[in-house]
């Protein structure tokens, strides 16, 4: 299956952000679906998937015209999980892009 892109906003300028994600809700990166034979795969799926599912969505440069994510952190307490991405831009001002994600696992706290 091909990736699905999300919306995650709308700049004042009307300029869409989106991410690329995998059908498992998966972040779609350089690397393919950043499975070593899928193991953290499916435990992604399932964070996304928890009734105790927590989203946390940091920034760099807030409330300015060059807002951008920052990183973005998903985690089940139940599951005793967490799962961070952390995307790095190139450019300058008014014109960034994003170069690199990844994504750290670890345990919430």
């Amino acid at each position: 299956m091909h990736p699905q892109i999300k919306i995650v906003g709308e700049t004042s300028d009307g300029t869409i952000r989106a991410i690329a994600v995998n059908s498992d809700g998966s972040l779609v990166t350089s690397g393919g679906d950043g499975g070593d034979g899928g193991s953290d795969a499916s435990l992604y799926g399932s964070v996304l998937n928890a009734p105790d599912l927590y989203k946390t969505i940091n920034y760099f440069d807030e409330g300015t015209g060059d807002e951008r994510i920052a990183t973005i952190t998903i985690s089940s307490p139940s599951l005793n999980v967490e799962f961070s991405d952390s995307y790095v831009y190139g450019g300058t001002a008014g014109s960034y892009r994003v170069v690199a994600v990844s994504r750290t696992q670890g345990t919430p706290g």
